[in-house]
């Protein structure tokens, strides 16, 4: 990461993995921070992004916090831009498989979260 930490502005390369084309690193730009309530970065150009990606804490009372996870795609181009200009005939589907892959990926994210906020909760 640049910069001395998550603070905007900062810059950070991410990982994705994905079984039909294999494994890259694309650049992510941290444009919303809020200490202790939002993160939010886009990917891969801050000026055009193709992603915007947030993670965001609600509290819902004095003991417990909901932890929100969003993602919005555009208005740039993306890896889903590739895929529908390859098969233009099968957008639907792969609009379907794309959502499908986010939703888990992005649960798995938030479970991850839990397990450690709990962990360091309980220590």
């Amino acid at each position: 990461m640049d910069g001395d930490g998550p603070g905007h502005g900062a810059r950070f390369i991410g990982t994705n993995t994905h079984p039909a084309i294999g494994t890259w690193d694309v650049p992510c730009f941290v444009d919303r921070f809020e200490p202790e309530a939002v993160f939010g970065w886009v990917t891969p150009n801050p000026a055009h992004p193709g992603a915007r990606w947030t993670l965001e804490t609600i509290a819902v009372d004095p003991t417990s916090t909901r932890l929100r996870h969003s993602l919005v795609l555009g208005p740039g181009p993306s890896g889903l831009t590739a895929a529908l200009e390859r098969f233009p005939d099968k957008e639907h589907t792969v609009l379907e498989r794309r959502v499908d892959e986010h939703a888990a990926n992005m649960a798995r994210v938030v479970l991850g979260i839990a397990a450690a906020a709990e962990e360091r909760r309980g220590a």
